[in-house]
């Protein structure tokens, strides 16, 4: 028994020494330590030094517990290089929710909002039920209020007191004057409809012609017969318009302002004064200034003119002599200074009265009716199909200027005589109708071909088919030309090319010609780059298109050393123009090649020319055919011991010196100028603009 119990007294002692040393290692554990701490439900984790001083951190990251309503284990260290300690965390809600009431709450009657609608900037970190406190009134006009309560899912509450207003109308319209009168439901903001919105105020469209503001009063349907106001706000922002005009009056008479302006227009009421009044005493024309102004302020000054005379005003008709004192038809010693009532208006004359100056105002009137005269020369010759301008036929002479029409267009489809009428009105309306015959022509003659000649083109490359032809008619200005070409590009050879011209009429000539078609030796840009090159060396920028042609003459004259055998190939004349330029050296058909390579680097009009083969001539010869816009002439710069003609721009009769050197066939080819061509007139003339 004694052994038990000295057993059982160890077992206590063991049992007590190792309880002490537990408390005693919680106490060292826990010391300085606080092991609940609370937190707020939705806000961010508090720092570990609260549970443990400053120096204290997490074991772990811990944010999200804030997000978790209860009890939370988690775990810190003192320091650093401390063992991790247990602690709890409670997350718990004790913040009722805020909110501001919304300002301005404008709700259209019949309509109704929700509690939250009554409010502004609502927080809480929990979920919220929103209700209102009683049932608010959305059925009656006016102000209101209503209390908004706002509850979290654990109990915590807040109050808002909102206020609202419940209106049927807007604030109001505004409206320029003079615009349309608005709908009445412009001002309504709910449906009319529904509320039984009604307008009990006068509404007329004589109020947009009158700036102010108009209320405008509404009912509405219900027990208490609601009434609610509205504004219509007319302005007038847009100045009166108006005319300036011209008045007369006697010495003393008085004169209205109104009457010194016309055509005074605007919306609103207008008011009338003088900014430069008259002096009414005084003989003379006077500029005088007036101000209109409308409701809205909006001024504008009207410039005018009024004349005090004694004499008055005088009306003439306009006439080659001069006015005099039996104009006026007055007993008053009238003297007139020299004036020529010859154009129609109104103009201020020096007069004197009885010896005393005076301006008088004197309206000159054309009460004449104009005259129409033929162009006899202009109503023979003319052809079906072709009309031609009233102006061209007819002229019209009077004082002020006058215009001319056909009173119904000629027939000009019809051949054979017609009557036709032209009606001339002058600048005062006076009138002259004249009636004539008219024959009109059938034109049967088909126009003429020029350059329709066999040629040479390149295989692969665009041909240039109207280059050098040309068609002229004895009627049309201008023919049309079509071309029928059987040439296959790709393929060299020889082909059928057929020109057709028609003039208007339908009148037509055809000619035929052969393209031959032959492979390329030189290309185009060669060519071109060789010919830019010389341009830029014999011409400057200024000269006229005369000058650029004695130039190139003068050039291919001096360059080119004729010589026979230097090319014998009549088809190439790339490969023509390629060796005259380079070796200096060639016969008549390198001098045309080279010409017509320098030629196409400008805008002079040139045909191609080979000469006529006959049993005189039997070898060939090349050269061009200009035309500045005064006719065509020949243009040769061939220079050969036997040839010494210095043939620029020649006409038919110069180059009969050696006329079967130029002989060509004339029906090929346009015929040649007669008049001289005369270089320095030509120059000058392209100086002054005189030719196209």
């Amino acid at each position: 028994m004694e052994q038990s119990k000295k057993r059982k007294g160890r077992t206590t002692i063991i049992v007590l020494t190792i309880l002490a040393v537990i408390l005693c290692s919680i106490g060292i554990l826990y010391g300085g330590v606080t092991p609940y701490v609370s937190a707020e439900y939705g806000e961010s984790l508090p720092p570990a030094a609260v549970f443990a001083g400053e120096n204290a951190l997490y074991v772990d990251e811990y944010e999200e517990l804030t997000q978790e309503k209860g009890i939370h284990l988690l775990h810190i260290r003192k320091r650093p290089d401390a063992l991790p300690i247990p602690v709890l965390l409670k997350v718990s809600d004790t913040l009722a929710p805020a909110a501001e009431a919304a300002a301005d709450v404008l709700i259209p009657l019949g309509e109704t909002r929700r509690p939250d609608q009554l409010l502004t900037n609502v927080r809480d970190n929990d979920t919220l039920r929103i209700y209102f406190d009683t049932a608010p009134d959305f059925a009656t006009v006016g102000d209101h209020r209503a209390t908004v309560i706002l509850e979290d899912a654990s109990g915590n509450s807040t109050s808002v007191v909102c206020d609202y207003a419940i209106h049927g109308v807007n604030e109001g319209l505004s409206v320029e004057a003079g615009a349309a009168l608005p709908n009445e439901n412009e001002y309504l903001i709910c449906d009319p409809s529904a509320t039984g919105a009604k307008l009990i105020s006068p509404y007329t469209s004589d109020m947009t012609h009158h700036v102010g503001t108009y209320p405008l009063v509404f009912t509405f349907s219900g027990a208490d017969a609601q009434e609610e106001t509205t504004f219509l706000t007319v302005r007038d922002t847009v100045p009166p318009t108006g005319e300036g005009t011209f008045a007369a009056a006697k010495p003393g008479e008085p004169v209205a302002v109104e009457s010194l302006v016309v055509n005074a227009t605007d919306e609103t009421d207008l008011t009338y004064g003088y900014v430069t009044a008259p002096d009414l005493e005084l003989c003379a024309l006077q500029d005088v200034v007036v101000s209109i102004t409308d409701e809205g302020g909006n001024e504008t000054q009207i410039s005018s003119r009024l004349y005090i005379s004694s004499v008055g005003q005088i009306q003439v008709e306009a006439r080659d002599t001069a006015l005099n004192a039996d104009d006026f038809g007055t007993g008053k010693d009238i003297v007139v200074e020299p004036f020529v009532p010859n154009e129609t208006g109104e103009f201020t004359v020096n007069i004197q009265v009885d010896g005393h100056p005076e301006a008088a105002i004197v309206t000159v009137v054309d009460r004449t009716p104009p005259t129409i005269f033929v162009k006899m020369d202009t109503l023979y010759g003319l052809y079906v199909d072709h009309p031609v301008a009233v102006e061209d036929l007819f002229s019209v002479q009077d004082v002020s200027e006058a215009t001319i029409r056909f009173a119904n267009e000629p027939d000009w489809s019809r051949v054979g005589e017609q009557t036709i009428s032209v009606l001339a009105t002058d600048a005062s309306g006076n009138m002259t109708q004249y009636e004539t015959k008219l024959a009109l022509t059938a034109d049967t003659e088909p126009p003429v071909l020029y350059g329709v000649t066999d040629r040479n083109a390149y295989v692969g490359e665009a041909i240039p088919y109207l280059f050098g032809v040309s068609a002229t008619d004895d009627v049309d200005e201008e023919v049309r030309i079509d071309v029928n070409s059987q040439v296959d590009m790709p393929t060299p050879g020889s082909y059928d090319v057929v020109y057709t011209a028609t003039d208007v009429c339908g009148n037509s000539t055809t000619k035929a010609c052969v393209f031959t078609l032959i492979e390329p030796t030189v290309t185009e840009e060669d060519i071109q780059q060789m010919a830019r090159a010389v341009m830029a060396e014999i011409t400057t920028p200024d000269m006229v298109k005369a000058e650029k042609l004695r130039a190139i003459f003068d050039y291919v004259r001096h360059h080119i050393r004729y010589g026979n055998g230097i090319n014998h190939n009549y088809t190439d004349w790339r490969k023509a123009a390629f060796d005259g330029f380079q070796n200096g050296r060639g016969d008549c058909y390198n001098i045309w090649a080279v010409t017509k390579a320098l030629l196409d680097q400008t805008d002079i009009t040139y045909i191609s020319v080979e000469r006529l083969k006959s049993s005189a001539r039997r070898t060939r010869h090349y050269w061009v055919n200009v035309d500045l816009g005064t006719g065509w002439y020949v243009f040769d710069p061939t220079w050969t011991n036997l040839h010494k003609f210095n043939c620029f721009m020649w006409t038919e009769q110069q180059c009969r010196s050696c006329y079967k050197y130029w002989l060509f066939d004339t029906t090929k080819y346009p015929g040649l100028a007669t008049e001289t061509f005369d270089y320095d007139k030509i120059v000058q003339m392209e100086r002054d603009g005189l030719l196209p």
